[in-house]
């Protein structure tokens, strides 16, 4: 039988390495890539890099490392798409996830996600897909005031010092008579 040749970890432990490959295998689940092969193929792909970073830095857990990978890789994809989405960290992998979701991009062109060749028509749906972020929100400092109303609050207290009940009162005792009446022809 032929060998197949996966990514073997040089730093933690086997164990931490599955529970990893299982999240990251959730994870792109999430995507609903309709391509078993290539969601294998993009989740050994991620795993080998996330396990050379490993090897460089071996204090973080196998599984945040695998999925600062996927996250990164993924944005970088993004970028590569639709742009970049502003200087906020993690702006442009969101604002490619909704596009993603919303072009339904995993099951139109499964084999496309993550690969450097996207049909146009991928690209355009993602474009479209994609939100146009506004203005970053600017602090700024307001002093509590009261709120003038101007001639519309005494025209309000008029009208409400002026409010007779008696008609009111008597159309809500007409449709209880009507209700109780039709309750009671009813049953």
């Amino acid at each position: 039988m032929e060998t197949l040749n996966l990514p073997q970890p040089r730093s933690g432990s086997r164990e931490q390495w599955n529970e990893a490959s299982r999240r990251l295998e959730t994870w792109l689940e999430t995507f609903e890539i309709g391509d078993e092969m290539h969601s294998l193929r993009l989740r050994t792909i991620i795993l080998r890099h996330a396990m050379d970073r490993h090897a460089v830095s071996p204090e973080l857990h196998p599984t945040t490392v695998t999925q600062k990978v996927a996250a990164g890789e993924l944005e970088n994809w993004f970028k590569g798409i639709i742009g970049s989405q502003g200087e906020n960290p993690g702006q442009t992998l969101s604002n490619g996830l909704l596009a993603l979701f919303l072009s339904h991009a995993g099951q139109r062109w499964p084999e496309a996600i993550g690969t450097t060749d996207v049909p146009p028509e991928l690209k355009e749906a993602m474009q479209k897909s994609s939100l146009q972020l506004g203005p970053d929100l600017q602090i700024s400092s307001m002093t509590p005031r009261e709120i003038d109303f101007g001639p519309l609050s005494s025209l309000a207290r008029e009208t409400w010092q002026q409010w007779e009940w008696a008609p009111i009162l008597r159309a809500l005792l007409f449709w209880a008579i009507i209700y109780v009446a039709g309750y009671i022809l009813l049953t």
